[in-house]
């Protein structure tokens, strides 16, 4: 197990669960030892056109699922 260090985790909030499993994995890696985690959606952040994708997938996954093969 971790005892120090620090930890970057890349994520995309693709759907909220890429998101959920970065905080949990912060937080009990935070409780078990003193390693400092940082998390980074880096698609979002990263240009416009990866942030309309992942804006346009979660539209997609929320209101039109069929959507999908076609996305």
């Amino acid at each position: 197990m971790f005892t120090r260090g620090r930890l970057l985790i890349l994520t995309s909030s693709t759907g909220g669960g890429h998101d959920t499993r970065a905080r949990t994995f912060q937080k009990w890696l935070t409780l078990k030892s003193k390693t400092s985690v940082l998390i980074d959606s880096i698609l979002e952040k990263s240009s416009g056109m990866y942030n309309l994708g992942v804006q346009t997938y979660n539209i997609i996954q929320k209101k039109a699922p069929f959507m999908h093969k076609a996305y």
